[in-house]
């Protein structure tokens, strides 16, 4: 299997990022216009009480810069050694579809329990991923 192939999961992660951090943008704005919040609140975070919804949007694009970069050193390890294969692929793949559904939980209805056990299948993938990427490795 060719090694650019994991540039489509990688694609898509930056792309789920790419859509959280304009929510978020327009998030916050629709927070100062609509809501009052003080435009200081982002200097420091001390001044104000942000909406739970705007909230939620920083929240998410604060764990896109968290797991994911596990992800990303993965898929960019295996690209570079060329260990990139269907099953590695596979799990790469259904890491981004679990932090799409788990980004669409955070954003609409917000269930801590059903987010959280996203959120941890979504490890437990990376895991998975990183114990084959290694095993092919030295296997």
């Amino acid at each position: 299997m060719e090694a650019r192939s994991m540039l489509l999961p990688l694609c898509a992660q930056v792309l789920l990022t790419g859509y959280a951090l304009i929510v978020m943008r327009l998030r916050r704005e629709r927070a100062v216009r609509d809501e009052g919040l003080d435009p200081l609140y982002f200097k420091t975070k001390q001044v104000g009480d942000p909406p739970r919804w705007m909230k939620q949007s920083d929240d998410l694009v604060e764990n896109l810069f968290e797991t994911p970069l596990i992800f990303f050193a993965g898929g960019l390890a295996a690209m570079t050694l060329d260990l990139v294969d269907p099953i590695l692929l596979g799990l790469a793949s259904l890491y981004v579809v679990l932090r799409i559904w788990h980004a669409h939980e955070v954003l609409g209805k917000n269930r801590i329990l059903k987010r959280a056990r996203i959120w941890a299948t979504s490890v437990c993938v990376m895991i998975a991923f990183w114990l084959w990427l290694v095993a092919h490795a030295f296997l």
